[in-house]
C-alpha cells in the first residue's frame, strides 16, 4: 500500500505534468489580447507608482496661496506628487482643491482654490475648461486632489460622482484622471481613468502575437503570464 504521502505527492506531480502538457500549445487570439491587456495594466501601474514619502512645500507659498483661485507653474516628478500636494494641504482648516497637469511624467501647473466651508469644496473652474486646459497643456493626465479638515481618508459619495463626471470630459480628449483624497499630509487614491490611447493595446498584442507559437517553453511561460500575471 502506498503511503499517504507519497500517493499526495505523486498525484500533485501528475497535476503539474498534466498543466505543463495542456499548455504547450499555441494560444488563441482571445490569450493573446488577454495577455497583452495584463501587460498594459503593469505598465499603467508603473506609471503611476507613487512615492509615500513627505515632500518639504515653500511654507510662504503655502501661506498665501489665494482663496479665490489661481494657476501655477509647476515643475514635480509625477511620482512625487501626491505627497507634495498633500504637504501643501496639509493643516488646513478649509476644504481645498489642487488640480494638476501631467506630461511625461512631470507636473508643469496646477490650478488650486479654496472651498467653501470645512465641508465641501468645488473648483472654480469648469469640467470643460480643465478639460481645455489639459488639451494647451497637452497633458497625459489631470491630477485632482482634495482635503478633508477632519482627517478622513475617505472620499464622500460626492467625491465619487464628480470624480465620474470629470472623467467622463476628459477621456473622450484622451486625457487620464487620477483623484486622491488628503488628510495630515497623507493621501489616497480613490479614482482613475485611463484613456484607451494611453500605452494602446495594440503594440502589446503585436509583441505577445510575436513570441506566440516559437516554443513549446515559451507559449507555457504566456500562458502562465496569462493566468497568473
Amino acid at each position: 500500500m502506498i503511503p499517504v504521502g507519497l500517493a499526495l505527492l505523486l498525484l500533485f506531480v501528475a497535476v503539474i505534468a498534466a498543466f505543463v502538457v495542456a499548455h504547450f500549445r499555441v494560444l488563441s487570439s482571445d490569450e493573446v489580447s488577454a495577455v497583452a491587456q495584463r501587460r498594459r495594466r503593469g505598465e499603467i501601474r508603473r506609471y503611476y507608482l507613487w512615492d509615500f514619502n513627505p515632500v518639504s512645500v515653500d511654507s510662504d507659498f503655502k501661506a498665501r496661496m489665494p482663496s479665490a483661485g489661481g494657476l501655477f507653474n509647476l515643475s514635480v516628478a509625477l511620482r512625487t506628487l501626491p505627497s507634495f500636494a498633500a504637504g501643501l494641504l496639509k493643516s488646513k482648516k478649509h476644504e481645498w482643491i489642487l488640480i494638476a497637469f501631467e506630461t511625461n511624467g512631470s507636473a508643469d501647473a496646477m490650478w488650486l482654490n479654496k472651498g467653501r466651508d470645512r465641508a465641501s469644496v468645488e473648483p472654480k473652474l469648469s469640467h470643460e475648461r480643465i478639460a481645455d486646459l489639459a488639451l494647451e497643456r497637452k497633458a497625459t493626465s489631470v491630477l485632482v486632489f482634495h482635503n478633508h479638515p477632519n482627517a478622513t481618508l475617505e472620499p464622500s459619495p460626492q467625491d465619487t460622482v464628480s470624480a465620474g463626471v470629470l472623467a467622463d470630459r476628459l477621456i473622450r480628449r484622451e486625457v487620464n484622471l487620477v483623484e486622491f483624497v488628503c488628510g495630515r499630509g497623507v493621501f489616497r487614491e480613490y479614482h482613475r481613468s485611463v484613456a484607451d490611447e494611453f500605452m494602446p493595446l495594440g503594440p502589446y498584442v503585436g509583441t505577445v502575437d510575436s513570441e506566440n507559437g516559437r516554443s513549446k517553453w515559451g507559449n507555457l511561460k504566456l500562458h502562465c503570464e496569462r493566468i497568473w500575471g
